[in-house]
């Protein structure tokens, strides 16, 4: 189904686009392309048209806010490795039955609360990011589900203030998971598609509610946001 996005302006700062209730997964997309700064649904007050002359249901809609005046910085991926990545956790992979455990295994710190494994289903957000991370009380187990690399933007535990000088980013493919050393910051995971990864994840219950510490580069002096580059782009 196509719509006709309406889009409308306050002081040339802001854009407001409105997506069906059938099309909300549009909005992730739209918020990789033109930088939007939030992303929340409300309730139509009445329904939006279509290109086809159908009348849309009436629905929750995604309301994209839409932030100008902000500068691109460009960071380029690299291959995962466990050498390079060793600065900010651990890079694992299968292993055969009844291996004793060693030094390859994923060196856990869970001793601060719950341990939380689960499956979280995140949807492609483009490979642009405004903010980054960091859990203090844990370490962090990431792993995608599928055939799909994806990336993360990551920098060292004793890094005050994350910038282009102290990140790296990575290519993670599948078959892989890292665990990030308690502190180390980080950004993603991110990718253009497909529409969405799931992955599993080791934290704590509570690391997304006390333990969620976050930079914001649309905060600094230059205000700003990053693009990954990839291999496929420099070429």
């Amino acid at each position: 189904q196509h719509l006709l996005f309406r889009f409308a302006s306050r002081n040339q700062r802001i854009s407001i686009c409105l997506i069906s209730q059938e099309n909300c997964t549009m909005a992730s997309a739209l918020a990789s392309t033109t930088h939007i700064s939030n992303v929340r649904t409300l309730r139509a007050a009445r329904p939006l048209r279509s290109t086809s002359g159908a009348r849309a249901r009436r629905g929750p809609i995604a309301v994209a806010v839409a932030s100008k005046g902000l500068t691109m910085r460009t960071i380029k991926a690299q291959k995962l490795t466990k050498e390079a990545f060793a600065p900010f956790g651990q890079v694992c992979e299968w292993q055969e039955d009844m291996k004793a455990f060693d030094e390859d295994d994923a060196q856990l710190d869970l001793t601060q609360g719950t341990p939380r494994f689960y499956i979280m289903r995140i949807p492609a957000k483009g490979l642009e990011f405004k903010n980054i991370t960091h859990h203090k009380a844990v370490t962090q187990c990431l792993g995608g589900l599928g055939e799909k690399s994806w990336y993360m933007c990551v920098a060292e535990s004793t890094v005050e203030t994350p910038s282009e000088e102290n990140m790296s980013v990575f290519e993670i493919p599948p078959g892989l998971f890292v665990k990030m050393n308690k502190g180390t910051w980080h950004a993603g995971p991110l990718f253009s598609e497909p529409d969405h990864i799931d992955f599993y994840n080791l934290e704590l219950k509570d690391t997304n509610i006390v333990d969620h510490h976050n930079h914001f580069f649309t905060q600094e002096e230059v205000k700003s946001y990053f693009k990954i580059v990839t291999d496929d782009e420099q070429q």
